[in-house]
């Protein structure tokens, strides 16, 4: 579980080192910081042959996966996270759909 864009530089470490490429779904922020660290993840594990997808979209319109958790009624939890399906990450910025700023669509 990588719940810190502090760890991303171990993480892409600790995958590339795997002999079979990993499916890797990735759980962060909705800001520059959660999309720096994801284009670093793609950047890393794509040449090995990793499925990279981002689950940001289950909780969009707030900056992170806890604050969803906190303004979700608990009974909601388990049905949006278990039917989310990951969108794949193409380098694409998503911040501004991210919060919802700007009406836009995501560019995944």
């Amino acid at each position: 579980v990588l719940h810190s864009t502090a760890m991303t530089d171990r993480l892409t470490q600790a995958l590339g080192s795997l002999h079979t490429p990993p499916s890797v779904f990735l759980w962060l922020d909705n800001d520059e910081a959660g999309e720096t660290a994801s284009r670093r993840i793609l950047d890393a594990l794509t040449p090995i042959g990793a499925t990279v997808g981002t689950m940001n979209h289950v909780y969009e319109g707030h900056k992170d996966l806890n604050d969803w958790l906190k303004a979700t009624p608990r009974h909601q939890w388990p049905t949006a996270s278990a039917t989310a399906t990951p969108k794949q990450y193409d380098g694409s910025a998503w911040a501004s759909h991210a919060r919802r700023d700007t009406p836009t669509e995501p560019p995944f």
